[in-house]
């Protein structure tokens, strides 16, 4: 069975669903009253305001206050907002389509699907040569069989070459597969846009038991397992940038107010490195002395640059 599709992340979908709601009522928001009720920032805010009105939106702005213009208030738009593309529509609507029991759960989401989307789009999108892609190698996950893919462009190691793989499970958002690669027995995530094209093998699995998904920490970087764990106290502003850019860091966040604490395992010093340094002044760091050297490296690197 297909895997659900997420045409953006979880909590940026909802985030964005809590403005509109706010804005779609009669009641027009400061941007500091916004502010208060979303937990964002500034920065985030003008963001998410602009995503709204190119989705097709018309926004009222008056003294600084905002809402949504009453003409403008259309379901619709949502379908530009989310960005679901033809193809996504289709394997979403396929995905429901699918759940065996008829209930009433299930013809909602149908329904709402062709509120959104035109059944005829979606009904051609199975025709797409993506669309075939992503089932020829679902078919292949499915059947345990090897997969035979033509011309992958590979951005490591700079080649345009055939790979014979072991595909075993789709990412979320479906942009990728992880699979075993046979050529040098290794498990790694290929990307279905880099593929030229995919057919599935006769031969069954050999390799299952090496069949493992690597670690991958909040800032997508991975590893076979992590190489330690961060453990570092964020001001507001740092909470706020790490959750809206990184949201699976979300989980190992405590505290409230003006202090959160960060204690989070990692596949690599690089990724939250990188945070850390953009803001040292709303960060304390705590460990480990692995991390901290990395640090210190790091910044006599840029001093010296």
């Amino acid at each position: 069975m297909l895997n659900k599709i997420n045409a953006m992340d979880q909590p940026k979908m909802l985030r964005l669903l809590q403005l509109l709601m706010m804005l779609n009522g009669s009641r027009n928001y400061s941007l500091k009253e916004l502010k208060s009720r979303t937990g964002m920032s500034n920065s985030t805010l003008y963001r998410y305001l602009d995503t709204i009105e190119t989705a097709g939106f018309l926004l009222n702005r008056i003294d600084g206050r905002y809402n949504l213009k009453a003409e403008e208030k259309n379901v619709k738009s949502l379908n530009r907002l989310f960005h679901f593309s033809d193809e996504e529509a289709y394997l979403l609507y396929q995905t429901v389509s699918l759940i065996e029991k008829s209930s009433a759960v299930k013809e909602k989401l149908i329904k709402k699907l062709h509120t959104l989307y035109d059944f005829k789009t979606m009904a051609a999108a199975q025709n797409n040569e993506k669309v075939k892609l992503i089932s020829t190698i679902n078919a292949a996950i499915e059947q345990k069989k090897q997969l035979q893919i033509e011309l992958y462009r590979s951005s490591n190691s700079l080649t345009i070459i055939n790979r014979l793989v072991e595909p075993f499970q789709f990412l979320d958002d479906y942009a990728a597969v992880w699979c075993y690669d046979l050529s040098d027995s290794k498990c790694k995530q290929f990307k279905w846009a880099r593929m030229g094209s995919a057919q599935k093998a006769e031969t069954n699995w050999i390799y299952e038991e090496q069949h493992q998904i690597a670690f991958f920490d909040a800032f997508r970087l991975s590893a076979p397992a992590p190489i330690g764990t961060v453990t570092l106290i964020m001001t507001l502003k740092a909470y706020n940038l790490i959750t809206e850019e990184y949201p699976m860091s979300q989980e190992f966040i405590k505290g409230f107010g003006e202090n959160f604490e960060l204690i989070i395992p990692v596949a690599s010093y690089s990724g939250i490195g990188r945070f850390v340094l953009g803001l040292l002044d709303e960060i304390k760091l705590i460990g480990p002395i692995e991390f901290l050297d990395f640090l210190k490296t790091k910044r006599k690197l840029i001093d010296f640059h």
